[in-house]
């Protein structure tokens, strides 16, 4: 990566050769307690989360977060049931899919009773009733774990490509694994996990293929596309992180320029446009659909954007990827036929993730898709709920609310939050400014605009009166932010005095940021909820302590 500023040549600076760099020597019989070896951290993490959970979190009851377990088990017994979605709040299309999927493989093997809707007993016996509930939910936190699990290590290996640091990626891999979002998002079953990890996959995969000249790097171009369509399939709100992406890589490029060209470069390109167009059509077809059919479902929770973009804010997102792309090639002099490519790879990769709507989706989960700020608006609860729809002058003054807030959050002093990664950000706000005073100004700038990029995250989700469980989003730029910053020090990982005070930071780290799984476990929860809120999306079954009760007609209150 290209550096501003003066600096020494003999300096050793982080990100010029990031396959390259290592931390600072250290003796051959030297035993770590924070760095044990690659592959041997990973797996500590991975028992780390392991036992996470079943101290914390895999017997506490069905009911603790049956707004969210209750309904996404029964959602998945109606996709092996054959019968069509009901719940369509994230809409968590793959989710579903997956969790039916290992439900089902569970009954074969006799660990669950049941696997259908029809096969759950209709009985007033509330011992029976909730001890079926009780193993189908337990079951859905063993493959969220699963899920975590894989989140983590594949973020953990593409820090380390990104980086060329492997100590840094285990400590990254702690920092997001033990994070408040992550912590508490392997133990219920919440779609966030798993698409922030799709979108922050894909952003990585992006800024490694900024500084890969090979024939690689649309591959991953293609990939990261791909996945940031899987996010959205998964979770619409995953949109307004994965738009960051681009702008982000613009901070993160390596001229273009002194690469010698190969005569297979104009086949290479016409061969990526052609299969980009022949998995752009369907996908552009069926999103097509979605959006023609946004108002015409009955009940359709849908209303019109202001200004008349219903309908065509989606070709303005697809014109901006392009131009973001076109504006890299022009600020990194990246020659016409590689942007090209580079275009046709993230069209593929996206065409191909969408596709994927002709074989899971129903008709109403295609419009939310094809429509996602008006399924943001239409499913929201709160203040912001109508920001879409207000007047310029009021949208500018929710806004700023918004932003006030998520700075106040990140301050931690003026609105107090359990949120360790806040103790990643202080430390990556003081490796800008190190980097800046030592010339090394575009290294500042990368990590300002990570933790830029999740002040902003966190002010958008603020609309939707949220905290917790959209943290998932806004925590990994924060450490992505922190592992940049601290590639500065990657000579010093390994002395004893800087192992020490890593040892005392993740210790303090991993307890703050079981906080809020023990609040899910041991915080005050009540059975009776079950008959609120969750009846509402459940109602092929019957529960035996609801009868009688009232069935609510608003979401105002889903905790989503």
């Amino acid at each position: 990566m290209a550096q501003t500023g003066r600096a020494d040549a003999s300096e050793p600076r982080p990100m010029d050769n990031p396959r390259n760099a290592t931390a600072g020597s250290t003796p051959a019989n030297h035993r770590s307690a924070v760095y044990p070896g690659y592959r041997r951290g990973a797996v500590i993490i991975c028992l780390g989360m392991v036992a996470s959970i079943i101290v914390l979190g895999l017997r506490m009851p069905y009911y603790n977060k049956a707004a969210s377990d209750m309904v996404s088990v029964y959602d998945a017994l109606l996709f092996n049931s054959g019968l069509p979605q009901e719940f369509l709040v994230y809409p968590g299309l793959i989710g579903r899919v997956m969790l039916g999927l290992w439900i089902k493989g569970l009954h074969a093997i006799g660990f669950v009773p049941v696997s259908r809707l029809e096969q759950l007993p209709v009985t007033t016996n509330l011992k029976e009733y909730e001890a079926v509930w009780q193993q189908l939910v337990q079951a859905g936190r063993v493959l969220s774990l699963e899920v975590g699990i894989v989140c983590v290590m594949t973020f953990i290996a593409l820090v380390r490509r990104w980086l060329g640091v492997w100590q840094i990626a285990i400590l990254s891999g702690v920092a997001l694994a033990f994070s408040s979002g992550f912590a508490l998002g392997f133990r219920i079953l919440r779609p966030e996990m798993m698409a922030a990890s799709l979108v922050f996959s894909a952003l990585l995969l992006t800024l490694i293929s900024a500084g890969d000249k090979s024939n690689r790097r649309f591959v991953m171009l293609a990939a990261a596309g791909f996945l940031v369509a899987l996010a959205i399939l998964e979770k619409v709100q995953s949109i307004i992180p994965a738009l960051a992406i681009l702008p982000l890589a613009l901070a993160f490029g390596t001229t273009g320029e002194g690469k010698p060209s190969s005569r297979w470069e104009p086949l290479v390109t016409s061969a990526l446009v052609v299969v980009a167009l022949l998995a752009l059509w369907p996908a552009a077809a069926i999103l097509g659909q979605g959006i023609a059919q946004m108002s015409e479902g009955a009940g359709s929770p849908y209303k019109h954007l202001a200004a008349g973009l219903s309908g065509h804010y989606q070709w303005i997102v697809a014109a901006g990827i392009a131009g973001a792309m076109i504006a890299y090639a022009a600020l990194w002099r990246v020659p016409v036929l590689e942007t090209v490519a580079a275009i046709a790879a993230v069209g593929f990769g996206l065409g191909c993730g969408f596709d994927l709507l002709y074989l899971m989706a129903s008709p109403d989960a295609i419009i939310a898709v094809a429509n996602p700020l008006e399924h943001l608006q239409g499913y929201s609860a709160g203040s912001g709920a109508t920001i879409l729809s207000q007047s310029a002058g009021t949208m500018v003054q929710t806004l700023a609310a918004a932003i006030g807030k998520s700075l106040a959050i990140h301050t931690f002093v003026l609105s107090p939050m359990h949120r360790p990664t806040l103790m990643i950000e202080w430390l990556a706000w003081a490796g800008a400014m190190i980097a800046f005073r030592s010339g090394r100004k575009l290294l500042a700038l990368q990590i300002a605009l990570l933790l830029g990029c999740a002040i902003g995250e966190d002010a958008i989700f603020s609309l939707r009166q949220v905290k917790v469980y959209y943290l998932p989003y806004s925590d990994p730029p924060v450490i992505l932010a922190g592992a940049l910053a601290l590639t500065q020090f990657k000579d010093r990982l390994m002395t004893p005095s800087f192992e020490r005070a890593t040892l005392a930071l993740m210790i303090f780290y991993v307890l703050w940021g079981h906080a809020q799984p023990a609040l899910a476990v041991y915080g005050k929860h009540d059975r009776g909820k079950v008959c609120g809120i969750v009846t509402l999306f459940t109602k092929r079954i019957t529960i035996p302590y609801c009868n009688g009760a009232p069935i609510p007609t608003s979401r105002v209150g889903f905790d989503d």
